[in-house]
């Protein structure tokens, strides 16, 4: 498999933490990282409701001085 970034070599790697354990893509080149959840997030546009929450959160913070 080839990293989409620099073209790089991906292996698989096992990421854990105290409750979860994940096999994902990770380049050894750029360091990139790709599983699943990553993959689906970059295919799926926002919901209507993710757009709205995040432009009211850019325009709070536009309005700051």
């Amino acid at each position: 498999m080839r990293c989409e970034k620099c073209k790089g070599l991906m292996v698989r790697e096992r990421f854990a933490d105290y409750f979860l354990i994940i096999y994902a893509w990770k380049c050894i080149n750029c360091g990139a990282i790709v599983d699943s959840t990553i993959t689906r997030n970059q295919k799926e546009p926002l919901l209507n409701s993710e757009w709205v929450f995040l432009h009211s959160l850019k325009i709070t913070l536009e309005e700051r001085p």
